[in-house]
């Protein structure tokens, strides 16, 4: 018996075509999988990188502040409510599918009865949600529909009758990921462990995997002595087989789908307060029929992950007039900190989410792509040649207004050859109606219609403020100056060792 071919509706997309895709090196170029990603995997950023109309962008805001009312509210992530049980029913569900890919025989059947009752939890959950906005709602509606198809309340009836007798032998075979059972002597997680290790003390690591094996005892338990123990309960393994033939196959994989779409959900409500704590402004940027990107004081969030909170923000302003700068300044100047403000606000605003900015508005952006410097290895290759090779690929992309990014692109060459790649590339950009700021240390840069800004300098003193700067011959002078060490501390320190050399 199946259950599946469903298209089930998604939380963040209410069907229509998506702009395009954010590459994952975007993210990893402006830490944003530092910041928003709790594992490894990518779930919150790979929701990110699928790029959607302004209409669904309207709705997710929506969505936002609808789950933040629904639920009682978030401290460091965790936030309790409906709409988070909905969620923790399909987080056990997605885990208990990996599991049961793992198994086979007796223990396979097993986990998957936990499968279907946690898949059943989420479905009874998800149909009982009162939810007004768009998305929530038809959710909420797909799924009371979807409880009274064809042999699901049945499924239903059986799978709940199975979780009322599985907690009384659940010693049986248990992870500790499977927790929450009634029966009070079995929710300490290390109970089963116990048993685990009693038996291999008395049987020499029969059955066992070794003491360095990854994961708990429980968890590295073969399928044969799963198998074996269940069979100390004939009645209750008979139920388990009976179940698993009729509705193998019953449980639509596509559910677990939601699982990465409620964490970013989540994660976006944490990071609003997180950066609220922080007095970080926050704002629901507009969008414009215009093409731009325009800001006030928009600031590098990702300096949070480093327990930063003196964050300097600065204004953005790509425009159809002037929409491609080259930055130059000093090192440590807030050159790449800049890149990144700019980087990360647009990708929250193209979420849904609130910008860290006290304005932001943007228009006719429909792609997102960076060239930082990368420690690889180019085989067959030179630096500047990998970096020809990973800027072509930006501008054989299809989107049409996208936002570049490029940080010291072209600077593992002499100057004149930097200062060409660098040239040609801007023409390009510009043609091909990018919006973008070239990091730049390279002299002597100049291509019409790009305009130039440089980090501001009070005296000898970093301001960490990017501004306009019609002439930036002389940043570009500090920028060689510090480049090749001729700064005063450089040299002093340079003759002082010839000194001790005797030179």
């Amino acid at each position: 018996m199946e259950l599946k071919g469903q298209a089930f509706p998604s939380l963040l997309f209410t069907g229509a075509p998506r702009r395009g895709d954010v590459p994952m090196e975007v993210f990893w170029d402006l830490k944003l999988d530092n910041l928003l990603d709790y594992e490894d995997g990518g779930r919150v950023t790979g929701v990110m990188s699928g790029l959607c109309p302004v209409g669904d962008v309207v709705r997710r805001r929506e969505l936002f502040d609808e789950v933040r009312k629904l639920d009682a509210g978030s401290q460091g992530g965790i936030v309790s409510g409906p709409v988070r049980d909905i969620a923790d029913a399909i987080g056990q569900a997605a885990y208990l599918m990996k599991v049961c890919r793992g198994r086979s025989g007796d223990a396979r059947a097993l986990v998957y009865v936990y499968l279907c009752i946690e898949f059943c939890r989420f479905c009874g959950k998800a149909s009982e949600l009162e939810a007004r906005g768009f998305f929530l709602r038809r959710f909420a509606d797909f799924f009371r529909a979807y409880r009274k198809r064809d042999g699901f309340p049945e499924f239903e009836a059986e799978a709940g009758r199975l979780g009322e007798l599985l907690p009384g032998a659940a010693f049986v075979y248990r992870w500790n990921s499977l927790g929450g059972f009634s029966d009070g002597a079995l929710e300490d997680g290390s109970f089963f462990d116990r048993i685990c290790e009693r038996i291999r003390d008395d049987t020499g690591d029969l059955f066992l995997g070794g003491a360095d094996d990854e994961g708990t005892l429980s968890e590295r338990v073969s399928d044969a002595f799963a198998g074996k123990m269940l069979a100390l309960y004939p009645d209750l393994l008979k139920e388990i087989r009976a179940f698993y033939e009729k509705y193998n196959g019953f449980f639509d994989e596509k559910t677990t789908e939601y699982s990465a779409e409620f964490e970013f959900i989540f994660r976006i409500l944490s990071l609003e307060d997180e950066l609220t704590e922080l007095g970080i402004p926050l704002c629901t940027p507009e969008f414009s029929d215009r093409r731009e990107i325009v800001a006030e004081s928009a600031y590098d969030l990702t300096l949070i992950g480093k327990d930063e909170t003196n964050i300097v923000p600065n204004d953005i302003f790509l425009t159809e007039k002037e929409p491609l700068f080259f930055l130059s300044g000093a090192n440590g100047g807030g050159k790449t900190t800049y890149l990144r403000a700019v980087g990360a606000n647009v990708l929250l605003a193209l979420s849904g989410a609130r910008a860290a900015a006290k304005s932001l508005t943007i228009g006719g952006i429909d792609g997102v792509y960076t060239h930082f410097p990368q420690d690889e290895d180019y085989i067959g290759e030179g630096r500047f040649e990998g970096a020809i090779r990973r800027a072509d690929r930006i501008l054989e992309q299809t989107a049409v207004s996208p936002l570049v990014l490029f940080n010291e692109t072209f600077s593992s060459t002499n100057e004149l050859r930097s200062r060409r790649a660098i040239e040609d590339y801007a023409a390009k950009l510009l043609r091909r109606g990018a919006f973008g700021v070239y990091v730049t240390h390279t002299a002597g840069v100049k291509v019409p219609g790009v305009g130039s800004l440089v980090c501001e300098t009070n005296g000898s003193a970093r301001t960490y403020r990017i501004v306009r700067a019609e002439n930036t011959e002389g940043a570009r002078a500090t920028d060689l100056i510090e480049k090749y060490g001729l700064t005063p501390g450089a040299l002093r320190a340079r003759f002082a060792e010839r000194e001790e050399d005797g030179v």
